[in-house]
């Protein structure tokens, strides 16, 4: 590891380098995306921004029968405190997959060489690093290495961020208006409920009784809003910015954005998909149609599966049309096409076919 210490007029700042050249990287989009890339037959471990999105998650990993852990700071004395003493003495876990916050990214190492695979979803390179550094597997154990998928994040995301980091600077800037006049006690004092809130460069301390600023934290605070801009900004110009940004955190900068879990999940899926649309759609193929009786019957089911093979394909709330069934099956070499049989009064017949014939018709 290549360091380097900078001082500024308040703080040292420690500025390491690793080489992360061994890792294995892919990124995904999405939850659904990280529940089919799971590894069953191995353990993995799944960094959330926050407990909502963790509680999410696991309510999909439950639903597709994974033994899952779920630590933050709510539960972490509580629900899993015998996972975190696990974790803390026998540095392993005996679940399927381990979903955590951040509140696990410091202090609590994984020696268990049966983890693969490490989700990681941060907003800042401090952490993301803090992140992969919690699996510490000695190399004389077998070990097989590890894959790191990075989450992708959309661009309301960083805007929030951004924006929740410019609300405490707010407070920062009110605080260095008046800090030759009044203490960090009666400053606090003086907030209203929602600046104090924002207030998160100032702690409590027991010894005194007193609050406190902490000047690292302003530092901390401006950085951050700095990097939230950038990446913002960047991302409203190219929807790969965010992924390249996370990259240039690994020394990754010459890694491609393509996603690779994305079309590992599709053709993981799609015989899968294939199998379970063929079976439906035996019951349906040479059968005539209304077009409510279509929509119901046919385009409702397979708008579920073509959502399963990539969920771009037909967004939740659209209804799939003809046109684009037939599209999508050539796409993807579904033998099936849609035609209009009659047109007074409008009746449709779904074909299984030979790709090449596939007859794009509009509804």
């Amino acid at each position: 590891m290549e360091v380097r210490v900078s001082r500024g007029n308040d703080c040292a700042i420690l500025q390491g380098r690793t080489d992360y050249e061994g890792l294995t990287i892919s990124y995904v989009s999405s939850n659904d995306e990280i529940v089919d890339l799971i590894d069953r037959k191995k353990k993995s471990v799944i960094f959330v921004s926050s407990k909502s999105t963790g509680k999410s998650l696991c309510e999909k990993l439950e639903e597709a029968g994974l033994e899952v852990e779920f630590i933050s700071s709510e539960n972490k004395v509580e629900e899993s405190a015998d996972v975190v003493a696990q974790l803390e003495k026998k540095e392993n876990f005996s679940s399927q997959v381990l979903v955590t916050t951040s509140v696990l990214d410091v202090g609590v190492n994984i020696k268990d060489k049966e983890v693969t695979q490490i989700f990681v979803r941060s907003y800042e390179p401090e952490q993301l690093l803090q992140m992969i550094g919690r699996l510490r597997v000695p190399r004389n154990t077998g070990y097989e290495g590890i894959k790191l998928y990075l989450c992708d994040v959309r661009i309301q995301d960083l805007e929030r961020k951004k924006n929740s980091v410019q609300e405490v600077l707010e407070v920062i800037e009110k605080w260095e208006k008046v800090l030759h006049f009044l203490t960090p006690t009666q400053f606090y004092l003086g907030l209203s409920d929602y600046e104090r809130e924002r207030c998160r460069f100032m702690y409590f301390s027991q010894a005194d009784g007193e609050i406190h600023v902490s000047k690292l934290a302003i530092f901390r605070f401006r950085k951050l809003y700095k990097l939230y801009s950038k990446m913002y900004e960047n991302r409203k110009a190219d929807e790969t910015a965010y992924i390249k940004e996370e990259l240039s955190w690994l020394g990754r900068d010459d890694f491609s954005t393509e996603n690779y879990a994305t079309e590992e999940v599709r053709k993981n899926r799609r015989d899968d998909v294939l199998e379970e649309l063929t079976t439906i759609m035996m019951t349906f193929v040479e059968r005539e149609f209304t077009k409510t009786e279509l929509k119901e019957k046919v385009l409702c089911v397979a708008k579920l599966l073509f959502r399963k093979i990539d969920c771009s394909y037909v967004r939740s709330n659209e209804t799939l049309s003809v046109n684009r069934f037939n599209e999508i099956c050539k796409l993807e070499d579904l033998p099936y096409k849609i035609e209009i049989k009659h047109s007074r009064p409008t009746k449709y017949v779904l074909h299984k076919c030979n790709i090449k014939d596939t007859i794009m018709t509009d509804c």
